[in-house]
């Protein structure tokens, strides 16, 4: 089975709720099972009056190794026990308690079946902790079934054969001669069994013995189920148990289940009471389903419990102030001066401190008969940033501190809004905001802007360097023209000198040409000393100046259409020292 809670590993597409073990109490106080403490006499009066049975089914480990192992199930089913005997008197000896191995189909059934001679006045509670499983079947709707020790998940046709159907509930409803059955499934919603038909509600008054006499006297049968079609069902460590089965352990073994000043808890009152706090511990994940299985049925199963007992001070201390604390959900005020007291009712509850920009401190606390004082620790929350800047090397400051040079990888911030400073020597600063709302982490880069100044520098230098190069271009020019006019010269009165001496017409007349070539091309060569050493001069008297420069800058700012004053990143890197 692949879903947390469910059993199956065939095709269809399962409609499934089953138990799913989370972590919803973050912090481990040494909880322990709400315990029913001694039998007392209401319940002595009880199992005096009428005849107490009960079925309990808990199975944390399945033959079939696919699926999941549950947690508490086994633990839930002990407790249960543990409640019905001490608190309300069902005698041992009619109790039949079948885990894991023991959980069989068969072993439940027969325990089902040895039900259907027993007296019609009495009672019995089916009680099942396991996982739970619904199908989709062709012609549409759900199939519910409820998983034992020894279901078969190969196929769907072995599932539904292996498993007991929802709507076997109703066949033991029928079967079983007590007068009152309550069904309670910690499980799935699964095709609940029971009718379709609103409830009537309780009366609002105080529920008198005539009324109660009236219930125990007319036939019941009524199903509570742990959670509603689709929901899973919760366990937590921190609990020990499933919230189904806390809820319930508190809601009988504590009386809170009772309406104020009623030492009875009908069946509807507890399917109420379990719809609510099951909603609270889980926050509103899992609902549980309480309908009755007969429309005809008048009367109810019901529980006598003792007077509920006062409301017990719990002192609260958070080491930040103004911490909200809710209390199963509700909140009951802030701290101040890092305390807070509240009463309690007595039982099992969940308890958080939190506040903006920490993390939450949640905590169950069972509440008994004595004052608790409860010490809650709220951390900071801390995100994580990432700072860099284009260039480089920019000093950054954090709300106004220094914190060091970009690049900065995986610095630690509060939680909360935080104003970001570069500082970069010939840069225009820059200044960023950054929200902080969780531990996830979030990079800032700025890139930043040369100062004009810092742009007017580098165009004076680059000036400075222009200057000084084309001077001595110049100047070379000027000797290497130079130098090729003396040898054009020598040249030229070689050819003359050979003019003079021919005797022949034909070579007279070449060298005559010779020499007036090279005549022409020695006064080119002397007017390009001319223009040569003309630039070199020039260069040499050109005055270059940093003000100019600044104009310049301001000058390509303007044609950039940049603000007064700032210069864009990428003409500063075009002229860069």
């Amino acid at each position: 089975m692949k879903n947390q809670r469910a059993v199956v590993s065939f095709a269809l597409v399962l409609a499934f709720c089953g138990w799913v073990p989370v972590a919803i109490a973050q912090d481990a106080r040494g909880m322990k099972r709400v315990d029913a403490g001694p039998r007392d006499s209401t319940a002595i009066e009880q199992s005096d009056s009428v005849a107490s049975y009960a079925i309990l089914v808990g199975v944390n480990r399945y033959r079939d190794q696919s699926i999941p192992r549950l947690n508490y199930a086994v633990a839930d089913a002990f407790a249960i026990r543990d409640l019905l005997v001490n608190k309300f008197g069902f005698p041992e000896e009619n109790i039949v308690l079948l885990t894991d191995s023991l959980a069989t189909g068969t072993n439940i059934k027969s325990a089902i079946g040895k039900l259907t001679s027993i007296d019609p006045a009495s009672r019995v509670i089916f009680y099942f902790a396991g996982h739970g499983e619904t199908i989709t079947i062709s012609r549409g709707g759900d199939v519910g079934l409820l998983v034992p020790y020894d279901a078969n998940t190969e196929t769907q046709a072995q599932l539904y054969a292996s498993c007991l159907l929802m709507a076997d509930i109703r066949s033991f409803s029928t079967v079983v001669s007590g007068r009152h059955m309550l069904f309670l499934v910690d499980a799935c919603y699964g095709g609940l069994a029971a009718v379709t038909r609103s409830l009537d509600a309780e009366p609002d008054e105080h529920i008198t013995q005539e009324y109660i006499d009236k219930l125990v006297t007319h036939r019941s049968r009524f199903i509570i189920t742990a959670g509603g079609k689709g929901e899973k069902v919760i366990e937590s460590p921190d609990w020990g148990h499933s919230a189904f089965t806390m809820a319930l352990l508190d809601g009988l073994g504590g009386g809170f289940a009772a309406r104020a000043g009623n030492k009875f808890v009908t069946e509807k009152d507890l399917g109420e009471y379990l719809s609510q706090k099951v909603s609270a511990y889980t926050k509103n994940r899992q609902t549980p389903v309480h309908q009755s299985i007969e429309p005809e049925d008048e009367g109810q199963f019901v529980f006598r419990i003792g007077a509920a007992a006062p409301p017990m001070v719990v002192r609260m201390q958070t080491d930040v102030d103004s911490a909200v604390i809710t209390v199963d959900n509700r909140a009951v005020g802030h701290t101040q001066r890092d305390s807070l007291s509240a009463l309690v009712r007595h039982g099992r509850h969940i308890i958080i401190a939190s506040r903006e920009g920490f993390k939450s401190d949640r905590r169950t606390i069972d509440v008994g008969d004595h004052p608790l004082d409860i010490q809650f620790s709220l951390a900071p929350i801390l995100g994580r940033v990432e700072l860099f800047s284009d260039p480089p090397g920019a000093t950054v400051l954090l709300d106004g501190r220094t914190v060091g040079h970009t690049p900065i990888v995986a610095r630690e911030v509060p939680y909360g809004k935080h104003t970001v400073l570069f500082m970069l020597l010939d840069h225009e600063e820059k200044s960023m905001n950054i929200d902080i709302k969780g531990e996830a982490t979030q990079s800032l880069g700025a890139h930043l802007v040369a100062t004009p100044e810092l742009i007017a520098r580098g165009i004076y230098r680059d000036w400075r360097t222009a200057k000084t190069t084309w001077t001595w271009v110049g100047g070379i020019m000027t000797l290497g023209m130079a130098a090729g006019t003396l040898a054009i010269n020598s040249n030229a009165n070689g050819s003359y000198n050979e003019y003079k001496t021919a005797t022949d017409v034909s070579v007279m007349n070449s060298k005559y040409s010779d020499y007036s070539k090279q005549l022409k091309l020695r006064n080119v060569a002397a007017a390009g000393i001319g223009l040569c050493a003309v630039f070199t001069v020039y260069q040499l008297i050109r005055g270059v100046s940093y003000e100019e420069a600044l104009h310049e800058a301001q000058q390509q700012r303007l044609s950039l259409g940049l603000p007064s004053g700032i210069q864009s990143a990428a003409l500063s890197v075009s002229i860069r020292f």
